[in-house]
């Protein structure tokens, strides 16, 4: 199995300055679920510090609440047309950096990202995708092999490590105490069941709909590309296995082939 390494190992950008200042990192393909856990994160962390939720984006400041820094890395960094941000290794997080943070990773069933970064895709994203979902699926900056490299890389990347957390799609709906206990730990925070629970309320798919469409949480963080349009909304479906109702079968079959080189860590094969 190849793993892919970035063209460069470095950032000289003011992106690299966040990510050594930040405490924690959180990584994820676009689509993955990082949203929902980062709303029901920083739930949990405005009422463990006693201070307004807002997920709006990294703080530069510091203050008593740790500072996490959300990305996509080499997600991004592969999908970036920008030669300049190429050089610079704009999203790419160095290994002495990456090796001193604790890190998790929101990893989801690739067929069920596909599904949504194809609507994400056409109703959302500024990089307009004018295709249909079969050639987006094969699409090799961000189809299912994309998805297998750069997952592969991070499982490459943190494989061993005791401060790392792998945070599942499918975990988050079965078992979603478990998945924000064990990341308020990594956090060196000692986690309250009664946080945890009204956390987890908070970030229920209907309640972040509602946000959603209401305006959003922090700097407009969550908004509908058209409110008209449920396809259009950053919280679109929140299900797992719903890409049968949108692959047909070669396309799925084709997407079975690609995940036969996935790390079986994910479970996805």
């Amino acid at each position: 199995m190849e793993i892919y390494r970035p063209s460069v190992t470095w950032n000289i950008s003011r992106k690299g300055g966040r990510y050594r200042r930040a405490d924690a990192l959180v990584f994820s393909v676009p689509k993955s679920g990082r949203t929902w856990f980062r709303v029901m994160l920083s739930k949990y962390l405005s009422l463990h510090f006693d201070q307004q939720i807002d997920i709006g984006g990294y703080q530069d400041s510091a203050g008593a609440m740790p500072n996490i820094l959300y990305g996509h890395e080499i997600w991004s960094h592969r999908m970036t047309d920008s030669l300049r941000r190429r050089l610079l290794g704009f999203y790419v997080c160095p290994e002495a950096v990456l090796r001193s943070k604790p890190v998790m990773v929101v990893h989801r069933d690739p067929r069920d990202v596909l599904v949504s970064l194809f609507f994400h895709a056409r109703k959302r994203s500024r990089r307009k995708f004018d295709g249909t979902i079969s050639q987006l699926i094969r699409d090799p900056l961000r189809g299912a092999r994309a998805m297998v490299t750069v997952m592969n890389a991070w499982r490459a990347r943190l494989e061993g490590r005791e401060d790392v957390l792998w945070v599942a799609y499918a975990q988050m709906h079965t078992r979603p105490e478990e998945v924000l206990t064990a990341a308020v730990a990594l956090l060196g925070l000692e986690p309250n069941p009664v946080f945890i629970r009204e956390a987890i309320e908070f970030s229920r798919f209907q309640n972040m709909r509602k946000l959603e469409s209401e305006g959003g949480l922090g700097k407009r963080f969550l908004s509908p590309g058209n409110a008209a349009d449920p396809e259009s909304f950053k919280v679109r479906s929140g299900v797992v296995g719903g890409y049968r109702k949108h692959l047909q079968a070669d396309d799925i079959a084709y997407i079975d082939e690609v995940l036969r080189q996935l790390d079986p860590f994910f479970g996805y094969a």
